[in-house]
């Protein structure tokens, strides 16, 4: 799979179409008018896909003849997940504007950031978020329309798609989308390691990893998918939109409980789960799980942080589901989420549904992508289980950071290869597996330590619930490893049992000489990523104290 430079690509290529982000949409709703779009499991209320195209068209006229929304102008979304969510989406697409996904946990002092980065003719918040918006939206002379809701004295979505006049617009194709070159939606990309920059997501971004995942090789198709991951982070729009091109049902979830999602599994009978490490080791250590009946589980899909083995087994034992397949997907914001997935290529090939893919590992490259790693510091690419920055190329690649070319440059080179800033190695198959961030390494004197690999380990003790590890700054030895832990309920662990764990299981220069404190959570991000910069902030206040 690889050759002589150490490239590695993927032995599976498809054919991209060459379409616009609506055209997609609108073969679905073609194909599909009575099928359910989307459910609310908060309520049960839905909207087909007749009625998710009518609402959008009636809200794209508005934008377009009343707001005067023209292709290539942005609009915020800013919200949680609600069925108007999807209607605003699909009416920008619809008019070849295009949407600004902001992150919903946003505060009122952070969103002016935001918007100076991505700036908006309008604002679409949700009532929770509706004053907020209004703050910023006034300074900055910028429309708020209300969705998922009312509020006093501003405009609604139910009044703009209410209104008793319509005119028809033009077909979206007069707009003269290029699909390459064209931006489709605005990203966000992490701000845990410095300022937000917005990601420019092309139609063709979006459409390849949508044949992509049609590919044979990949998953078979699902009625439903249960979606808790917020849809203003690529995550979770992600899986809404590759369901929603194939007629799916999505099935979404207001806020996030392992019994709420378990009820809606079972009760939907969904086959296929996406879900992040974090949600996974919540279900596995949950006393409910084993109420419910997942025997009907077919594939669960990791993704957003790496998966240690022992995880991964611990999740197979606790559902109890037959021919379960596990998969681990890896990507970036910048890379349209999937940069490298775990096609079953050679369970393909020899008939069976279980993948052989080492655990652990990330996968193989998705169709028509290349990987390559290489080392930190000559930047030469090296061979089989020798760590270095993984790096990738093809129809995936973000456009670039949105007014930002020096970022820009600094992230695609000029051969087209992302440097994506995760660490990690490839074994002799092809196989990826991720230790951790360049930025993340705890440098300890003059070696590297990788957290997630650290936070592997002491998961792995029976009283530990979960765990993030930072390296505390030291004068002499650069940084100290240092662990905030959970204790698991009714056990009595100490911070020399964790201290000693560490030591007899890893290299001497791994130790926890930073200490362990003991927390009520771990912070993560919404897709469950920890929040190293929020513990490091936190710890150094601590030791001033």
């Amino acid at each position: 799979m690889a050759d002589k430079g150490h490239i590695i690509r993927s032995p599976l290529n498809v054919e991209v179409e060459n379409i616009d982000r609506y055209s997609g949409y609108k073969k679905a709703f073609d194909k599909f008018p009575l099928q359910k779009a989307i459910i609310d499991t908060s309520n049960g209320s839905f909207i087909t896909y007749t009625e998710l195209g009518e609402k959008a068209e009636r809200l794209a006229s508005r934008l377009y003849y009343e707001y005067k929304i023209r292709k290539n102008d942005r609009a915020a979304i800013f919200s949680g997940n609600s069925i108007d969510f999807q209607v605003v989406s699909v009416a920008l697409c619809r008019i070849a504007a295009i949407p600004v996904l902001i992150n919903c946990l946003t505060t009122a002092a952070e969103l002016p950031q935001y918007l100076r980065t991505a700036p908006v003719r309008l604002i679409f918040a949700d009532v929770e978020r509706v004053a907020a918006a209004l703050l910023v939206a006034k300074v900055a002379g910028i429309q708020v329309i209300v969705i998922d809701g009312d509020a006093n004295d501003t405009v609604t979505l139910t009044s703009l798609i209410s209104d008793v006049t319509f005119k028809p617009l033009p077909h979206v194709t007069s707009c003269n989308i290029d699909p390459s070159r064209d931006t489709a939606v605005v990203y966000f990309s992490s701000g845990t390691t410095g300022l937000p920059k917005g990601v420019m997501t092309s139609h063709t971004n979006l459409q390849f990893i949508v044949a992509g995942l049609r590919h044979p090789a990949h998953r078979a198709y699902s009625e439903h998918v249960v979606v808790y991951q917020p849809w203003t982070h690529i995550y979770g729009s992600w899986i809404c939109h590759n369901s929603m091109m194939d007629g799916t049902t999505v099935l979404f979830m207001r806020q996030f409980s392992v019994e709420n999602y378990l009820k809606v599994v079972e009760q939907y009978k969904v086959k296929e789960l996406q879900m992040v490490p974090a949600v996974a080791l919540r279900i596995t250590k949950s006393d409910v799980t084993k109420q419910y009946d997942l025997s009907h589980v077919q594939d669960i899909t990791i993704a957003s942080s790496p998966m240690t083995a022992s995880n991964e087994q611990a999740l197979r034992a606790c559902l109890g589901a037959t021919n379960l397949n596990i998969v681990q997907e890896y990507g970036m914001t910048e890379a349209c989420v999937i940069t490298l997935s775990v096609a079953h290529l050679k369970a393909a090939q020899q008939g069976s549904r279980v993948s052989p893919r080492p655990d652990g590992s990330a996968g193989l490259p998705f169709p028509n992508t290349e990987i390559k790693v290489v080392d930190l510091e000559t930047r030469e690419a090296v061979g089989p289980h020798k760590d270095g920055e993984i790096w990738t190329r093809g129809p995936h690649v973000m456009l670039g950071y949105l007014n930002n070319e020096a970022a820009t440059r600094d992230t695609i080179d000029q051969d087209g290869w992302l440097h994506t800033g995760d660490v990690g190695h490839c074994d002799e198959d092809g196989y990826l597996f991720i230790s951790g961030r360049i930025k993340e390494l705890i440098k300890y004197n003059s070696y590297q330590v990788a957290p997630a690999e650290l936070e592997a380990l002491i998961l792995r003790h029976p009283g530990v619930e979960d765990v993030g590890v930072i390296g505390l700054p030291h004068a002499e030895a650069g940084e100290l490893p240092h662990a905030w832990v959970v204790k698991k309920y009714g056990h009595l662990v100490s911070e020399q049992d964790i201290v000693k764990w560490v030591e007899d299981h890893a290299a001497s220069y791994k130790r926890l000489r930073g200490g362990v404190r003991f927390v009520e959570s771990i912070p993560r991000n919404p897709t469950g990523k920890i929040l190293r910069r929020n513990m490091l902030t936190s710890s150094v206040a601590k030791s001033k104290l």
